[in-house]
């Protein structure tokens, strides 16, 4: 499901880019910023890194199994799931190539305010687990910044973070099934 999610969310974004500065090659890669293994650094060079820094689930106490009538019987299912994903999308280039960072990412910000939502009606190749994607920008104070960048072990370069709300439909896991009718009680008159 994660996965999923990043990745529709890298293509549209690589096609929109592609058609916008009529490339032929993808400008989008998902990947980590840093890899152990210097050679593989090639991937990522001159390329908009798509890279998921944080997961984290949102609360929802009010939400309890959901029951849905089937023939004579409720069918239980878990609630449905709530994520906060934190993507950086982080350009990538080298300092000769500095000034297009910087317009590939004003296109990522400009891409995602046009379309900061992502469900079956405008991505009908959205995962049929995942009910919708909704973006939005965060705003890190430097110290914060530094902490991040810190923490991937990678030299900072432009990028912004987005906070992206996914939220699943029912598991498909059923969690209880039980009859919908209730059998008749009869009380003795004496």
């Amino acid at each position: 499901m994660i996965n999923a999610a990043i990745t529709l969310l890298a293509d549209q974004l690589n096609s929109f880019l592609r058609r916008k500065n009529s490339l032929h090659n993808d400008l989008v890669v998902v990947s980590n910023l840093y890899d152990m293994e210097k050679e593989k650094q090639d991937v990522i060079k001159n390329k908009l890194v798509v890279n998921l820094v944080n997961i984290q689930r949102i609360t929802t106490p009010q939400l309890q199994a959901q029951g849905i009538h089937q023939g004579n019987s409720v069918v239980e299912h878990e609630p449905p799931l709530f994520l906060n994903l934190y993507l950086l999308f982080a350009a990538h280039f080298d300092c000769k190539n500095y000034s297009e960072s910087l317009a590939t990412l004003s296109d990522t910000l400009g891409f995602f305010q046009r379309k900061p939502t992502f469900d079956h009606y405008n991505s009908p190749c959205l995962d049929a687990g995942i009910e919708k994607l909704a973006m939005r920008i965060e705003n890190l104070t430097l110290h914060e910044l530094s902490n991040l960048w810190s923490m991937m072990g990678s030299k900072y370069c432009p990028s912004l973070l987005y906070q992206v709300q996914l939220i699943t439909y029912y598991a498909d896991d059923i969690k209880t099934t039980h009859s919908a009718i209730a059998s008749p009680t009869t009380e003795e008159h004496h």
